[in-house]
């Protein structure tokens, strides 16, 4: 597995005409201990926003 952040995925994909990236996989459980006081609904827009998450998935047009 690797890890990259979003700028160096961008960096890694810049042959490509049109590039999109997504940031996903976000749980309470992240936030260590205190996640519990974190409300569900949030978390779930904080996802949706594309903002926090595990996974960054990248959708690219060449």
């Amino acid at each position: 597995m690797r890890l990259y952040s979003r700028r160096s995925l961008r960096r890694l994909l810049r042959s490509f005409r049109e590039v999109r990236i997504e940031c996903r996989h976000l749980d309470r459980a992240h936030f260590g201990k205190l996640g519990w006081l974190i409300p569900s609904g949030l978390v779930s827009r904080l996802e949706r926003q594309e903002k926090l998450g595990w996974y960054l998935i990248a959708k690219c047009t060449k």
